[in-house]
């Protein structure tokens, strides 16, 4: 017998299939039982295609119930632009069927019109549902002045700035008070003219107590760091290092679980410190990379005693970043004289400070640590003082050390075994070693 179809579950032969067949009518399920399903069983059935525009288009059309659902996921993510905000601006229709359905919107510029800027950055903070926003090549304009009041202000969770410049860090700084249930901030390449003066309302003074924050998850890359914690910490806008006075209130951060600064200035360890003291018991995750320009800097013990984690016992992933093994000439100097390798380990490493900083980390909670690493030779390792390092993540008791490394060839096997040999202390019964290569 040839293949066979089920129909009503009868098994019919394959040449029955040209001759004309008694098929029953499927009679649909009666309106005032379909009308009495949840939206959410729909919106499971429809969240199988939220990636195929054209299926959600045509489930669009089955009836009315479905309309509004399929908007949620056609409009859910949007790239705006000034036709985009002209469609909103011009039409009712528009504004009254698409814009309740964006949840998140990315904004790329450049975009030179002044007047331009302002009705777009308007049109999107006026959006009741948006709750993610990615700025990209954005010039901010002085003339730029926001709307007073937003649901948006009250529901945006997430915010990504890249490449942006602002005319002030306190112009950013008053653009980032506006959301108040904020949980995700990055900021990418962000810079500012001036440092520029907070708005009266929103100045810090004596007494003053500091709303706690509702971030969970901070980013800041290519940025001026000081100035970012300095505000974030403090509520102040400055430069400089904050006196004891003006210490006394700090901003608490009791739901932040995750902080990656990834290129930190050795002059910045002082303010990433009481950072770190600030998360205390909520931070989970921290990256940082230091940036290597001085190595008398980096090997003061004020450098190195600035940066710890004896506050974060909840702490369970370390990454380290900025490991750039490049260095012209290879021979770590001072003065022009040569060190031995004793005296390089001890005390002119550039990064010396990392077995210190991970050695005031808690055993207890901590279970991965990564290091990124950039070399082309083997040779160029020499620059970490790996004896020291190895017995510390030995210490600790890691159950995960992960390298990624990059700038080296193809055998990846014997880029391994540079690694694994100079990690003496590690029990590989106990610690698994991972590596990923990039270009």
């Amino acid at each position: 017998m040839g293949l066979s179809f089920v129909l009503r579950g009868r098994l019919v032969p394959r040449g029955a299939m040209h001759r004309p067949a008694q098929v029953d009518h499927i009679t649909a399920l009666p309106s005032r039982q379909t009308s009495q399903m949840a939206p959410e069983v729909y919106s499971i059935i429809l969240g199988n295609f939220c990636t195929s525009k054209q299926g959600l288009s045509s489930f669009s059309l089955v009836c009315k119930s479905w309309l509004s659902l399929c908007r949620d996921y056609l409009f859910a993510e949007v790239n705006y632009h000034a036709d985009f905000a002209r469609l909103l601006a011009s039409s009712t229709h528009a504004a009254l069927t698409i814009g309740p359905h964006i949840r998140k919107v990315t904004l790329k510029g450049p975009v030179l019109d002044h007047e331009m800027k302002h009705r777009i950055l308007d049109s999107i903070l006026c959006l009741p549902g948006l709750t993610a926003l990615h700025v990209e090549r954005f010039g901010w304009d002085s003339t730029i002045s926001l709307p007073s009041e937003s649901p948006s202000f009250q529901r945006l969770f997430i915010l990504n700035l890249r490449s942006t410049n602002f005319p002030s860090f306190a112009a950013l700084a008053e653009f980032l008070d506006l959301f108040s249930a904020l949980q995700e901030l990055s900021l990418d390449d962000v810079s500012w003219e001036a440092l520029g003066c907070l708005s009266a309302e929103k100045e810090f003074t004596e007494g003053t107590t500091l709303k706690p924050s509702s971030l969970k998850k901070l980013r800041s890359m290519f940025c001026h760091n000081r100035i970012l914690l300095n505000w974030l910490s403090y509520g102040v806008v400055s430069d400089g290092a904050v006196m004891e006075g003006d210490a006394k209130n700090r901003r608490s951060f009791p739901h932040l679980v995750s902080l990656s600064l990834p290129d930190i200035l050795p002059g910045e360890a002082d303010i990433l410190g009481v950072f770190l003291a600030i998360l205390g018991e909520s931070l989970e995750t921290v990256e940082v990379g230091i940036l290597v320009h001085n190595f008398d800097t980096r090997n003061h013990d004020p450098f190195m005693k600035c940066l710890h984690l004896t506050h974060n016992i909840n702490l369970k992933a370390i990454t380290i970043n900025q490991i750039t093994l490049f260095q012209f000439p290879s021979l770590i100097t001072q003065n022009g004289a040569t060190f031995s390798p004793h005296e390089l380990l001890v005390t002119t490493s550039p990064y010396a400070w990392i077995q210190s900083f991970i050695s005031t980390s808690h055993r207890e909670s901590l279970q991965t640590i990564a290091f990124h690493i950039w070399l082309s030779a083997e040779e160029q390792l020499d620059g970490i003082p790996w004896p020291i390092l190895s017995n510390a993540l030995a210490n600790i008791g890691m159950r995960e050390i992960h390298f990624h490394i990059s700038g080296v060839g193809r055998d990846m096997d014997l880029v391994k075994a540079w690694f694994t040999k100079r990690l003496t202390a590690i029990d590989p019964t106990k610690t698994t070693i991972e590596f990923q290569f990039s270009g």
